[in-house]
């Protein structure tokens, strides 16, 4: 079953993000890869020196009247269009509010006609600092 406890906290205020349908967390080591030519992949050399990227994929459906949805829709892209400020406050609906900020990579969305009040949305996350 679907969860509402996913949201963002950005500069205009806090957004629900819906019937979260799925959330997935990639955390990633950014490792340097050299594999070494006529040999194993057991011998190839791997270097940690990049960091620690996490990306998180959020599916949802946004459920409201038309004038809401529109202003959600509205505020995700004045967010996306330079209004990232210092970054988000991300709450995960496993984890609860995760630490440290989020900035949007991206978000699709799917406004279906005949269901005004619907929206379906995959918003992609980087975690980090400015």
């Amino acid at each position: 079953m679907a969860t509402k406890l996913t949201s963002l906290n950005a500069s205009q205020g806090s957004s629900n993000l819906g019937e979260v349908q799925s959330e997935r967390q990639t955390k990633s080591s950014q490792l340097f890869q050299y594999p070494l030519p006529g040999m194993d992949s057991s011998d190839a050399i791997l270097l940690d020196i990049m960091g620690v990227l996490r990306t998180v994929t959020i599916e949802s459906v946004k459920t409201d009247t038309v004038a809401n949805i529109k202003t959600f829709m509205e505020n995700i892209e004045a967010t996306i269009n330079g209004e990232q400020g210092n970054g988000l406050v991300f709450t995960s609906s496993l984890l609860g509010e995760m630490s440290g900020k989020f900035f949007i990579d991206n978000v699709d969305w799917n406004y279906i006609a005949g269901e005004p009040t619907i929206v379906k949305f995959t918003m992609n996350l980087i975690q980090g600092s400015t």
